[in-house]
């Protein structure tokens, strides 16, 4: 399994279209290219302007093809608008600690503060 992951600075004052433009990607990822992988966006406590977004992916092709597709050059487009800085970064990663903090957060022991969420 390949992960990806963004490191997002977002201009002040962008916060919450970030935000939103974000999880529209995420949304339309998992409706039109990785149904059941949820892709995760988080904030950072102390730094309100810095994310940290990843995701699960099967294959390095099913990633290449979404970052090659329309929907995605669109929406990321968007996502960038809003963004001072960013650094997309594929991972190859083993993560025993992920998968249980995801299994957690499913069944609400996890902290949903954690998360960036859209409201």
């Amino acid at each position: 399994m390949i992960y990806t992951s963004g490191d997002w600075m977002v201009k002040p004052g962008r916060e919450e279209e970030f935000i939103e433009a974000w999880h529209d990607l995420a949304e339309w990822t998992a409706a039109e290219i990785a149904p059941g992988a949820p892709a995760m966006l988080l904030r950072d406590r102390d730094e309100p302007a810095h994310f940290r977004s990843f995701g699960p992916w099967d294959s390095d092709e099913q990633v290449a093809a979404w970052r090659e597709s329309e929907g995605f050059l669109a929406r990321i487009g968007r996502i960038r608008d809003f963004s001072s800085d960013s650094r997309p970064t594929p991972w190859m990663w083993s993560l025993s600690w992920a998968a249980r903090c995801r299994e957690a957060w499913i069944a609400s022991q996890c902290p949903r503060s954690l998360y960036a969420s859209k409201q």
